[in-house]
């Protein structure tokens, strides 16, 4: 009998062909400016305020940043800047 072959699922590094600079750090180094800019904007620290709010009125004792890389490395700032 014969089986038909599944399709492999796809590699998650298989991302199509660049056609940019070959680093994307070299990317985000000049797309800082503009991430800073979106980070500060009314909407985004209007945003920010709802949570804190949030997290205010549940009387919440301890928030939990979880990340990897980059993330990481800002949410154990962040950890660092709460006590």
């Amino acid at each position: 009998m014969e089986t038909k072959a599944e399709k492999p699922p796809q590699d998650r590094f298989d991302y199509p062909l660049r056609d940019a600079h070959p680093y994307y750090m070299y990317e985000n180094i000049h797309a800082t400016p503009e991430v800073l800019e979106r980070c500060l904007s009314d909407e985004s620290l209007g945003q920010l305020a709802e949570i804190a709010a949030e997290v205010k009125r549940r009387g919440l004792d301890h928030v939990y940043f979880v990340g990897c890389g980059t993330s990481l490395n800002e949410g154990s700032w962040l950890a660092c800047e709460s006590h």
